[in-house]
């Protein structure tokens, strides 16, 4: 039916096609063609229709044929990769394989950066805010730290000691994270001079 070779085993996931599994039979269309072209640019595999319907099988396979290279041309590859990181359980045209794969792969990394980053970005705000919380426990503390017995001022002082302790945890944290996020945006920089517009703006 087609020259048709699998774009890469490690896209041979079990989410897109567990998606398509649980889809219910689409209703039958009036073009075939039309249909197949959807099928095949929209989801890169075809779709599962009611026993009912008539098929127009050759016209829906040319349509699919069609619509297909489009989804694996390597923007929408990359776009697939980098956006939904949606899981691709069919076949690419042997001609455009290769470029799916390597347009996919680019397109994870880019998404696996951007996540990175968030997360680094969030728990650096958390940060912030548990050494801004800590520094006015610690300002409250010597303020209290005045006047009263030895054992009662010892005691303070073990106290404030250690929300001083706990202040510098968290500075280094806060200094750790901090590295992490420039170098998550060094990544990304690079990966950007790497790509380039090849796949668009992004």
């Amino acid at each position: 039916m087609r020259a048709l070779v699998l774009a890469a085993s490690a896209l041979m996931l079990a989410a897109f096609g567990a998606e398509q599994a649980a889809a219910q039979p689409a209703a039958c269309p009036a073009d075939w063609r039309a249909a197949g072209m959807a099928d095949g640019a929209e989801r890169g595999a075809m779709r599962e229709y009611q026993q009912a319907c008539a098929m127009n099988v050759a016209a829906y396979e040319a349509g699919f044929d069609e619509g297909l290279r489009s989804f694996c041309a390597p923007a929408s590859a990359f776009r697939l990769g980098r956006e939904s990181g949606a899981e691709f359980r069919g076949e690419c045209p042997i001609d455009l394989a290769d470029g799916f794969v390597q347009a996919y792969e680019q397109g994870a990394r880019a998404r696996a950066a951007a996540a990175a980053l968030s997360e680094a970005e969030t728990s650096l705000t958390e940060l912030l805010r548990d050494q801004r919380d800590v520094q006015r426990n610690l300002r409250n503390a010597a303020h209290r730290h005045r006047g009263g017995s030895q054992q009662a001022n010892e005691a303070q002082q073990a106290a404030i000691d250690g929300v001083r302790a706990r202040d510098a945890q968290l500075g280094g944290a806060i200094r750790r994270v901090q590295d992490a996020i420039a170098s998550i945006r060094q990544q990304i920089a690079d990966l950007r001079a790497e790509i380039g517009d090849r796949y668009g703006a992004w």
